[in-house]
């Protein structure tokens, strides 16, 4: 709760696959120290899950 509350998202249950993209990860690393994490990778609509490339470079 207190992470959805600083960065005002909401978060499923299962928090695991919610963190494995690390889009999450960056934005709260930027959300504590601002500029840390310069480009964050995240989904898009027409391709809702991140290749491993992708989800390495955000972690």
């Amino acid at each position: 709760q207190n992470l959805e509350s600083r960065l005002k998202v909401i978060l499923p249950d299962d928090i695991g696959a919610a963190l494995m993209d690390g889009v999450v990860l960056c934005h709260l690393a930027n959300h504590i120290r601002p500029r840390s994490v310069a480009s964050i990778h995240v989904p898009s609509p027409a391709v809702p899950k991140l290749s491993m490339a992708k989800c390495r470079r955000n972690v």
